[in-house]
């Protein structure tokens, strides 16, 4: 049966009469000779149906599946009914958190998790989650396990499905800390250390804004390595005054002159109103993403009414406008959704491009996002996922396009010139700026960007090899491509 915890969580949940499960999943890859994946969940009780007893209290029974793949197929999983305490209240049931662990041994390789839950109250009160993974084999040389985020951790031997080395291990599901969790814990396994020739090996755990750069700040610790298979960490940074914006814990195995032997990084989002307001002025954190971020009700703003399906691809069309910090956040959040955290994301992205009215800039964008979706959409592709509708949402509508077809000798292919070209976010600002798009099959209905003047953007001096298919330019003097590219 799971343990249930009263654990500090940011309670942003909609009624008790709504129809979906709210529920937040994460996964940390483990080795015993052979890898093993702990699956961590908590849903919040505020989102469950409940029905009452006959003595008056409130409860509510699930059907929880796991499947575990691999490409051959299961290779492990649930399927078990569980049920609540009963309680007094709702309220009483909003003070809680469930929490819930399973452990599964895998094979390396890619691996797929499936999660459903599914309320016997009502079938729509319901979560579902699933997500893919490569997991590594055991090599022959030191490397690390995933960093687990914990809740909290503590010494002791008691029987536990949380104990590990002689400690309890909280899992933190989310990757989010607010304001009232102001430590970050951690927990990870060094392994194959004892294979290592180098004698002397430092294990640096440090926090930075982008994965293994320096160190932000005094966020750093560093502890000496015993030459064995197997070594276990785990310790805490207090991050009570670390500004808001998007971060990593990293695991860094170095010797002593620092060379880097293994990593791992772990992302996690920051929301810290206070160190916000000290840092106001403060430009040296101005590239964290989000410093002036917003702790809200996000169900009264415009990310509210949008499912987790919609908030991914709203990740993915944001991608065009976004720093390369925030790029980095999205690739997270797509690859491991945090949908609590996902809309954070989304509503201080618009936030920030209009702090008195976000939605109002997501109104805006949205009408572009239309745009791109009709002028370069199809069946299998949205505009917005294309290299045409890419360079469209972050430059803008070019001043001349030009759509060559049927060109003796070449590829069908598109030419954009931009007069004045600037970035929508901080980038290349260049004048008579090109791009040329070509159709490499005529199986394909969507465009590739092929080359570019605009430095950043794709720059292949060998487009004429590619788009002409002699594979050596135009013998046509009319050639588009030629007259707005030349030797560019």
């Amino acid at each position: 049966m799971p343990r249930w915890f009263r654990i500090s969580f940011l309670l942003l949940f909609i009624s008790i009469q709504a129809g979906a499960i709210e529920a937040i999943v994460s996964y940390c890859t483990f080795y015993e000779k052979k890898p093993y994946i702990e699956v961590y969940w908590q849903i919040a009780p505020q989102s469950l149906r409940f029905i009452k007893t006959e003595d008056g209290l409130l409860i509510s029974r699930m059907k929880t599946d796991i499947i575990i793949r691999n490409d051959t197929g299961i290779i492990g999983g649930d399927h078990y009914y569980s049920q609540t305490p009963g309680f007094q209240s709702v309220q009483q049931a909003a003070g809680q958190t469930m929490l819930y662990m399973r452990r599964y041994n895998i094979t390396d390789g890619k691996i797929t998790i499936e999660l459903n839950v599914r309320g016997d109250a009502d079938s729509n009160n319901r979560y579902s989650f699933k997500d893919s993974l490569l997991v590594e084999p055991n090599i022959n040389k030191p490397f690390y396990s995933d960093i687990q985020l914990l809740d909290t951790f503590y010494k002791s031997n008691q029987a536990s499905i949380f104990l590990k080395n002689g400690e309890q291990h909280i899992p933190l599901c989310a990757n989010f800390y607010d304001e009232r969790r102001n430590m970050i814990h951690y927990y990870g396994e060094l392994y194959n250390a004892n294979r290592s020739e180098i004698h002397t090996l430092l294990h640096k755990v440090y926090i930075s804004q982008k994965p293994m750069e320096s160190p932000y700040q005094r966020y750093t610790t560093v502890d000496s390595v015993s030459k064995k298979e197997m070594q276990a960490f785990s310790g805490s940074f207090n991050i009570a005054t670390l500004p808001s914006g998007n971060y990593y814990l990293n695991f860094s195995l170095e010797d002593k002159d620092g060379l880097l032997v293994a990593s791992k990084s772990q992302f996690f989002q920051r929301s810290n109103v206070t160190a916000a307001a000290l840092a106001k002025n403060d430009t040296t954190n101005s590239d964290t993403g989000f410093v002036n971020i917003n702790t809200l009700n996000l169900n009264k703003t415009f990310i509210g009414k949008y499912t987790l399906l919609q908030a991914k691809a709203i990740l993915k069309m944001i991608i065009p406008t976004s720093t390369p910090v925030e790029m980095q956040a999205i690739r997270s959040f797509l690859k491991k959704p945090d949908e609590l955290y996902m809309r954070y994301f989304i509503y201080n992205h618009f936030s920030t491009i209009n702090p008195k009215d976000p939605e109002r800039a997501w109104k805006e964008y949205s009408n572009d996002i239309r745009e791109v979706n009709k002028l370069f959409g199809s069946e299998v592709t949205p505009g917005y996922e294309t290299d045409r509708g890419f360079v469209y949402l972050k430059y803008g509508k070019p001043t001349e396009r030009v759509q060559v077809e049927n060109e003796v000798g070449a590829l069908p292919y598109e030419v954009w010139q931009y007069n004045a070209l600037t970035a929508k976010v901080a980038g290349s600002n260049q004048a008579n700026a090109v791009f040329l798009f070509y159709r490499p099959s005529e199986y394909l209905s969507d465009m590739k960007l092929l080359h570019s003047t605009v430095p950043g953007e794709v720059r292949n001096s060998q487009w004429r090899t590619i788009l002409y298919t002699n594979g050596g330019g135009s013998n046509d003097a009319n050639s588009r491509a030629e007259q707005y590219i030349g030797n560019r």
